[in-house]
């Protein structure tokens, strides 16, 4: 058997976000249904908003509330829903051509 190097043990520094949640989903037996219901969304909703690098406040502050470290989550960012508004420039401009 071969000792193990000190450089080759775990630190946990080195963890990345996800890394650091899913070991704390694990260690509190959570899942990520069981965070939708606390986010009041949808299984697939909280899925895409852990990929991301943002995700809304309330869904955030709701998480450090139930006792999620905050490191383990996404920034927490409002963006603006819907589409985006017509550039006013670009109408006056077509209605000057016309």
């Amino acid at each position: 058997m071969q000792a193990i190097d000190a450089k080759d043990s775990l630190n946990l520094s080195d963890l990345t976000r996800d890394e650091k949640r899913e070991i704390w989903m694990k260690r509190q037996c959570q899942t990520l249904e069981s965070l939708a219901v606390v986010c009041g969304c949808g299984l697939s909703a909280l899925s895409r908003h852990f990929r991301n690098e943002t995700m809304p406040t309330a869904y955030h502050q709701k998480l450090v509330e139930y006792g999620m470290p905050a490191d383990t989550l996404p920034d927490p960012l409002d963006r603006p829903r819907g589409p985006k508004p017509r550039n006013s420039m670009t109408m006056t401009a077509l209605a000057q051509a016309q």
